[in-house]
């Protein structure tokens, strides 16, 4: 329960950032003030999805090619949910929709490609541990001749 608050916390944190730097934009550019309830709400709703699919994709039981899917669909309605937080007028066109899941595909895929290099180095790491140990084991067993 502590680990997934605190992810949810980290997560929020980042979406906060993220939602007031384009609520900025928003104002500067187009002059159009959001109302910052919906803006926390927003970000507290995506944040959960985030944690969510985070928490999933790190699962150590069942498949792993099935557990990133299942994590990048949960994480998927959190684009739903920012255009539902930024209104129209900021999605004006379709295409800024399909931007925004390509970039979160994009990063969910340096996050599978990080951590996938990181579980293969651990293996490789107790490959060689294990090949020490059982070298260690041969030669203890072997009886000397005098």
């Amino acid at each position: 329960m502590k680990k997934g608050f605190d992810l949810w916390l980290k997560t929020f944190f980042v979406t906060t950032l993220v939602f007031t730097l384009i609520s900025l934009s928003a104002l500067r550019r187009l002059n159009l003030q959001l109302p910052f309830l919906r803006l926390i709400i927003g970000a507290m709703i995506i944040a959960l999805l985030l944690m969510f699919g985070i928490l999933v994709f790190r699962l150590k039981k069942g498949n792993q090619i099935v557990n990133t899917l299942l994590g990048f669909l949960i994480i998927l309605p959190s684009v739903g949910v920012m255009r539902t937080v930024f209104g129209a007028l900021i999605f004006r066109w379709s295409f800024v929709i399909y931007v925004f899941v390509a970039l979160v595909a994009i990063v969910y895929s340096v996050a599978v490609v990080v951590v996938s290099r990181r579980i293969k180095s651990d293996v490789d790491t107790l490959n060689k541990l294990l090949a020490e140990k059982n070298a260690e084991a041969a030669t203890q067993e072997t009886p000397k001749n005098d």
